[in-house]
């Protein structure tokens, strides 16, 4: 009898151990390298104090922050930490290690928990993941050798905390899942696309007025021709891959993210290999293609691909380039503008008289682009097709009656690219885009001169806005004085 509960003391003791030991860590200190640039006091390392032990994490605060509150915001922040460390727990480790899988465990320092560091940082940084810290010190002099992200502790009490960590720990995962599984690094594009989706695979993103999901649509809304697989760390890099990266787990499943993770391909190369697995004849170009439509028009009736279901991406609609054409008389618009490399343009043209001729010309033929235009008719109706191409990826649209029948017509050049390489800088490349007016009732007074150079020619025109019975030249000298006529009882007729 002595001997069981005696057992049984030993066992109740093992088992609170743990207790014990993790209470003796509480306010531990330990000073940490973190990136100078994004440190708001340009510091290369801070200090800090361990404020909450979870299953899954540690969670430690910079102790200059932190002595600087009064006991109030010290009291508001530990709730915070607690509340955050349960979700963690409860949610978010769950959750995107079943979908994405698991983060080294036990890791570099031999621990099952993770480490997250609340530290100031300056701009508009909200958190990073550093791969340094997953490296013993004697490779890299300046790692916490720890599996660990970093969040900036002035959103410590925001809503959006619980999204930045699910942010950051998803590239925690993808270290270990793509780098140490098969010694590649993924294009980072594709790596924050996981990351920008995570927040929304959690719900985080449904309470859209608050959401980080919005923040990202006004980026997008600001900057739409930003380059997708260019990556400088700016907002629009944010916004344009995480439109981007809703759009394709819609179309295509969440399924689509993470098993290019599971890869031994990066980037493009990854996707398309899931693609056209799943999706006979689908790779990522005509997904960008697709989506290039889908957020101008937005619309299903044109078809599922271009359109979201997200009901909070439902109305996003960029706005396009708008050029007017004259509804008088014959006119051109000429347009010179450069595209990187996984970037588009949205042209939109209005007005104009009778017909409308549309030619469309790269600097360099040996640029791939891809152009689609959408007519919309004077029912608000929608039509959408691919701009042919010659040899010279040249291509020309003659739209007879277009103003008649129709309200507008925007072309969307694409600039793609077959294989994008992660750290490599995106090219620029230059296309020439015409408009010119057919109008059918308008005569041309005027002479053409050879420039004397090749095919070339300028001429000299004389628009009138009514039809001659007969060219100029055969006139008679009183059929010449009733057009002179005609023509200035119209001028004083538009001057009135």
């Amino acid at each position: 009898m002595r001997l069981r509960k005696l057992l049984f003391f030993i066992a109740i003791l093992f088992v609170s151990l743990p207790a014990f030991a993790l209470a003796d860590y509480q306010d531990q200190r330990v000073n940490f390298f973190v990136e100078k640039d994004f440190s708001a006091s340009s510091t290369s390392y801070v200090s800090a104090s361990l404020k909450k032990i979870s299953a899954n994490a540690y969670f430690y605060v910079e102790d200059s922050w932190w002595n600087g509150l009064t006991s109030a915001k010290k009291e508001e922040a530990v709730a915070s930490l607690n509340s955050l460390a349960s979700e963690f727990d409860s949610k978010i480790y769950p959750i995107l290690t079943a979908q994405f899988g698991f983060e080294w465990k036990p890791g570099i320092d031999k621990d099952s928990r993770i480490t997250v560091l609340f530290s100031s940082m300056g701009g508009s940084y909200k958190g990073y993941f550093r791969t340094n810290d997953e490296y013993e010190k004697i490779q890299i002099p300046n790692s916490n050798q720890r599996e660990m992200v970093y969040l900036n502790v002035g959103y410590l009490t925001s809503s959006l905390i619980k999204g930045l960590l699910a942010h950051e720990f998803t590239h925690l995962i993808q270290f270990n899942q793509k780098d140490r599984a098969y010694g590649v690094a993924d294009d980072t594009w594709l790596n924050e696309a996981r990351a920008e989706f995570a927040i929304t695979l959690l719900g985080y993103n449904n309470a859209y007025d608050q959401s980080y999901l919005k923040s990202r649509v006004s980026d997008f809304l600001d900057y739409p021709f930003d380059s997708l697989t260019e990556w400088r760390g700016q907002a629009y890099d944010y916004g344009v891959l995480s439109l981007f990266a809703h759009y394709l787990v819609e179309q295509y499943g969440v399924e689509v993210l993470s098993s290019s993770l599971h890869s031994s391909k990066v980037g493009a190369a990854s996707i398309d290999s899931y693609l056209k697995d799943r999706f006979p004849g689908m790779d990522l170009k005509q997904a960008f293609s697709d989506w290039s439509v889908a957020v101008l028009v937005n619309d299903c009736s044109l078809g599922e691909k271009y359109c979201y279901k997200n009901q909070n991406l439902k109305k996003v609609k960029l706005v396009p380039f708008n050029n007017f054409m004259p509804f008088l008389g014959e006119s051109t618009i000429n347009l010179g503008q450069t595209l990187t490399e996984w970037s588009c343009h949205w042209q939109k043209f209005t007005g104009g008289k009778d017909g409308l001729k549309i030619d469309f010309k790269p600097a360099n033929p040996a640029a791939y682009f891809k152009v689609r235009y959408i007519i919309e008719d004077n029912l608000g109706n929608l039509s959408l097709n691919m701009m042919v191409f010659d040899k010279n990826q040249q291509g020309q649209l003659i739209l007879p009656d277009f103003s008649k029948q129709n309200r507008s017509i925007t072309i969307i050049p694409c600039l793609e690219m077959k294989t994008p390489a992660n750290g490599v800088e995106e090219k620029d490349y230059t296309y020439y885009l015409s408009a010119s007016t057919l109008n059918k009732a308008t005569s041309t007074i005027g002479n053409t001169t050879s420039t004397g150079q090749g095919n070339s020619s300028t001429s000299t025109q004389i628009k009138l806005p009514f039809t001659l019975d007969k060219p100029i030249s055969q006139m008679s000298r009183q059929e010449l004085l009733i057009t002179i006529i005609k023509l200035i009882l119209y001028l004083r007729g538009i001057n009135s």
